[in-house]
C-alpha cells in the first residue's frame, strides 16, 4: 500500500485524533469501541492513528456511535 498524499495523510490524523478523542471524552476504551463497531481493538488503534489502510467502514460506523 504506497502512501497517501500529504493533505490526505494530514486528514486522516486529524480524523483519528477527533474519534480518539470523542471515544475518551465518552469513558470508552478502544475494546469498548472495537465492540460497538464490530472489529478489532488493533483496527480501532490504527484508525485512531490514521493509518491510510483502515476501511471506511470503520470509521462510518466509529461516526455513527458517537452520532455523528
Amino acid at each position: 500500500l504506497s502512501p497517501p498524499p500529504l493533505p490526505v495523510a494530514r486528514s486522516l490524523s486529524r480524523l483519528g485524533q477527533a474519534i480518539s478523542l470523542a471515544r475518551r471524552r465518552r469513558h470508552l476504551t478502544q475494546q469498548d469501541l472495537a465492540e460497538r463497531i464490530g472489529t478489532s481493538a488493533n483496527t480501532v488503534r490504527r484508525m485512531e492513528a490514521g493509518h491510510h489502510g483502515t476501511a471506511w467502514v470503520h470509521f462510518a460506523r466509529a461516526l455513527q456511535v458517537f452520532g455523528e
